[in-house]
């Protein structure tokens, strides 16, 4: 017996209204007619036959009345011609109408009858076109494909007589390119006219028509980038042949102050966007252009001139298309040695963009860039010497590969040798994206090394942390140097521990000693001091117990604030100082502060307050009872560090049923207290 054979999909889907707009395909330009739909020269008109096919598959009464209406003389031309006015009525009447089952022949014939008498339809056009705009409105996919299909033949049968008026035809196709109109009715509609645009012999005088267009009405900007962007485009990801022409024609008018410059470039960042993503390296002419007039630029206008900054501008954008798989391998030598003459350049704003160029270069994940020439680039960067473009070239480049070995210890020496505080900032952003904020990670033992290694040139860096460390007072206005300082000071090598921690300590007891006689703890205060513990965790051997003579006032810290940054400075110094005294009631006061976080919402508020008690209870017991207390207080943390998620929630339940009460370890009755810890643990 045969197998029954099923269907792997449905014959028929489904299709939004977007995704019927998006397979609409209106190239007309490109259609090749099948055999049977060529005609001899000596057969009837095309708009005979169309009417006669139509006969056949439309029956419905709009389209007799159409068919009547137009009468029975339209077989051949000299008839059409004659009877013109007649029929071109009997479309604008039907199309008013705008009847949906008899409106996709009355479109299609009206084709097939501007085939025939081409420019003796001319004088109809505007009114012709005005109805067919307004179909446009009508949200229904199958109307909006009959219509542009017919703009599109409009345009191409027309062409001639719409390129000698274009100033005009572009006022008339301003409805269609308007910003208010949706994306696909824009899109359709430069597509279908780009085939007219494309046939103007004079690109600068079409560029010019074009700007003024937009200068005259703003709304047009998008339109008109996508108007040019499909005059670009070719056919299966290919650039049309005049892409090569118009791209150095809207180039080179930069700088020429006869027209809008604002206008101009933000129409070509438009359209080199657009171009850039659609057109591929090996089709491309962006670049090989940009390069070429870059060059002309700076030996007519000079490296400081606007023009050269607007093609800089250009090719930042043309950069973060496609990330960089735009610009050819061939050409990147060429380009990139353009590009570092111009940070010799006695303009700032030509330096500062050059740079960011570079930067982009070495960021840009599509981009093949041989070792010698990143090299070569970084280091005429860090020639300049300029301490804003420095600043922004660390920032922009700090993922990069070779950031820790080209970039970093040129970069310190330079700051170093400018004696300026401003790099510490952005040192310490860097550092702190690279080693991965703690709050935000469960290993809280864990202490990343970011090492900087200080050469002879940067060794001053060490020295100069020590004295923003040294001169800080929490009563003055706080900066963001003592909060870098502090970050910084823990990855850099080599270092003197006692020194460093001694440093730490003054600024602890000091904060401390700010909050506790002012009684406030403002929420930078207090972040300067999680800070500090955080740093002073990375010279925890170096710390004796008679030096934390603060512990009592950073307990009594969470019982004013139980925010998440005041527990993460207390588990911290429980970390942090192993065998400090503290009273029974502040123990006792601790402990319940403690217990009510273990009841928080928060998965790492719990996770804090539970490693807090655990070293809490080190503390205070002999050797047996702490040991008990700690495995409870373990077995807690454990469940908590599981994610309660999909994939290990049976891990979660695994280490939750370890923490019932026959399968906890022998506690007295003083210690029932982690019972309720246990219970919110579980629940």
């Amino acid at each position: 017996m045969d197998r029954v054979r099923h269907k792997e999909s449905n014959r028929f889907k489904f299709q939004s209204f977007a995704e019927r707009i998006s397979n609409i395909n209106i190239d007309v330009f490109h259609r090749v007619p099948h055999r049977n739909e060529e005609n001899d020269e000596d057969s009837s008109t095309y708009f005979y036959q169309s009417v006669q096919k139509w006969c056949t598959l439309n029956l419905t009464e709009n389209f007799k009345s159409f068919r009547q209406e137009i009468g029975y003389e339209i077989s051949t031309l000299p008839q059409l011609i004659n009877h013109k006015e007649k029929i071109v009525s009997v479309f604008l009447k039907h199309i008013k109408l705008q009847n949906i089952l008899s409106l996709q022949p009355v479109l299609e014939m009206l084709v097939a009858f501007v085939k025939d008498i081409r420019y003796e339809f001319y004088e109809f056009y505007p009114d012709v076109l005005k109805e067919l705009i307004l179909l446009l409105k009508v949200k229904d996919a199958e109307i909006l494909e009959s219509t542009f299909t017919c703009l599109a033949y409009l345009f191409k049968y027309l062409s001639r007589e719409l390129v000698k008026d274009l100033d005009k035809v572009l006022l008339d196709l301003a409805p269609l390119l308007n910003d208010n109109n949706p994306v696909y009715v824009r899109d359709f509609a430069a597509q279908s006219f780009a085939f007219v645009a494309r046939k103007v012999k004079d690109k600068e005088k079409f560029l010019l028509l074009v700007l003024q267009t937009v200068q005259s009405s703003p709304h047009l900007l998008q339109g008109i980038s996508q108007l040019i962007f499909h005059m670009l485009c070719g056919i299966k990801g290919q650039s049309h042949s005049c892409a090569e022409g118009l791209l150095q024609c809207m180039f080179n008018d930069f700088g020429d102050d006869k027209l809008p410059q604002k206008l101009l470039f933000l129409l070509a960042s438009n359209v080199v966007t657009s171009y850039g993503k659609a057109i591929g390296p090996q089709h491309s002419f962006l670049f090989p252009v940009l390069h070429k007039i870059l060059k002309e630029k700076v030996e007519k206008d000079g490296a400081s001139s606007k023009s050269v900054r607007k093609l800089l501008k250009i090719i930042k954008i043309g950069l973060q298309c496609r990330s960089g798989a735009n610009l050819q391998e061939s050409l990147i030598p060429e380009l990139i040695s353009c590009i570092t003459k111009l940070l010799s350049s006695s303009d700032g704003k030509t330096k500062k963009l050059s740079a960011e160029i570079c930067g982009d270069i070495l960021m840009l994940d599509n981009l093949k860039l041989p070792q010698e020439i990143a090299s070569l680039m970084i280091i005429k960067v860090l020639d300049t010497k300029d301490e804003e473009i420095l600043l922004d070239f660390m920032e922009q480049v700090s993922n990069f590969a070779g950031f820790e070995t080209l970039v970093l210890p040129q970069a310190l020496q330079i700051f170093c040798s400018l004696q300026s505080h401003s790099y510490l900032k952005i040192l310490s952003k860097i550092i702190v994206s690279k080693t991965e904020p703690q709050l935000k990670n469960y290993n809280i033992l864990d202490t990343p090394i970011y090492s900087i290694t200080l050469r002879s040139g940067s060794i001053k860096l060490r020295d100069m942390l020590l004295e923003i460390m040294e001169k800080f007072d929490p009563s003055v206005e706080l900066t963001d140097d003592i909060l870098s300082a502090l970050i910084i000071i823990r990855h850099i090598s080599p270092s003197d521990g006692i020194v460093i921690s001694k440093s730490i300590l003054k600024i602890i007891r000091d904060t401390v000693q700010y909050i506790g006689d002012t009684h406030e703890g403002k929420e930078r205060h207090i972040f300067v001091l999680c800070t500090a513990f955080e740093s002073l965790l990375y010279f925890k051997e170096s710390i004796k117990s008679e030096d934390a003579q603060f512990t009592c006032e950073i307990l009594n810290l969470l019982s004013k604030n139980k925010s998440l940054m005041v527990l993460r400075i207390v588990n911290l110094l429980l970390m942090i100082v192993e065998d400090i005294k503290i009273s029974d009631n502040l123990f006792l006061e601790t402990y319940r502060n403690l217990e009510v976080l273990t009841q928080s919402p928060h998965s790492y508020v719990r996770f804090l307050a539970l490693h807090s008690l655990q070293s809490l209870e080190k503390l205070r017991h002999s050797s047996d009872e702490k040991q008990n207390m700690v495995e409870v207080l373990n077995l807690c943390l454990n469940a908590e560090i599981i994610p309660l998620t999909i994939t290990d929630y049976r891990e979660k339940i695994k280490e939750l049923e370890k923490l019932k009460y026959d399968g906890l370890p022998p506690l007295n009755d003083e210690n029932c207290r982690l019972m309720k810890i246990c219970e919110c643990v579980v629940s």
